[in-house]
């Protein structure tokens, strides 16, 4: 856990600064001609600075952003406060949501937002997002690719970000049934060898079978396989992303 505080802290803006707007208006566009989104009460599971928090409210749902920084919840607020918006940002854990059952239409997962914890809490945030969605309704997760990044499993940069030099190394752990995407960061001055940040990112590298069969297990039916967010259909060897949009049984 303690990783998932760091990365998601007052480093994460610095390490970050390329996810912007376009892609999110991208993905909630490809959503909305896929399934109306007016009218329907949204929650964003793992929003940080909230940038599909706006689209999706440009798009007529009634979108709940709930996240576990409180410094990305104050970007969010930053975003929403700009646009004028209306909706609830809200601090709390995925693996225990604080929310009433069925109390949400959609539910959404995006940009990597799972996979930071043991496969049991994963399986629980899974059963968590079917309890707060009501039966018929519509979960999006979307994911990595893990044939994409299985392709090249190793990965050193460097980069400048406004007054910092990020340091990144990417490299795959395999000790367990699932691998693991692990990625080092460490932050310095843009001239200067302090280090300012060293910490490690974790995430389990999911396969479209194991998320499937996840998702199964929590309630829900995959209906689509995206690969991009376009909506172009998932490509194994190639596709960007996998997002799963799956419908809540009625159980």
């Amino acid at each position: 856990m303690s990783w998932v505080r760091q990365a998601f802290g007052a480093w994460y803006p610095t390490v970050y600064p390329h996810r912007d707007d376009r892609e999110a208006a991208r993905l909630v566009r490809t959503l909305s001609d896929s399934e109306p989104l007016a009218g329907r009460r949204l929650l964003d599971v793992g929003c940080g600075e909230g940038r599909h928090l706006r689209r999706f409210r440009e798009a007529g749902a009634r979108p709940v952003g709930l996240d576990l920084s409180s410094t990305l919840l104050a970007e969010a607020r930053k975003v929403r406060d700009t646009a004028g918006g209306d909706w609830a940002l809200i601090r709390g854990d995925m693996r225990r949501l604080p929310f009433h059952s069925r109390s949400f239409a959609v539910v959404t997962s995006l940009f990597t937002s799972f996979g930071y914890f043991t496969p049991e809490e994963d399986r629980a945030i899974a059963r968590e997002w079917a309890r707060v969605l009501a039966a018929g309704g519509l979960h999006v997760l979307d994911f990595l690719n893990r044939e994409k990044v299985l392709a090249h499993p190793t990965h050193d940069g460097e980069r400048v970000s406004g007054a910092y030099r990020i340091q990144e190394r990417r490299t795959i752990e395999t000790g367990e049934d699932v691998p693991r995407v692990v990625k080092r960061v460490v932050v310095r001055p843009e001239s200067g060898e302090e280090i300012l940040a060293d910490y490690e990112e974790r995430v389990t590298l999911y396969g479209r079978t194991e998320l499937e069969t996840l998702l199964a297990e929590a309630g829900f039916s995959a209906r689509e396989v995206w690969g991009e967010y376009d909506g172009s259909p998932h490509r194994p060897a190639v596709s960007s992303r996998l997002v799963i949009l799956s419908t809540r049984e009625d159980r």
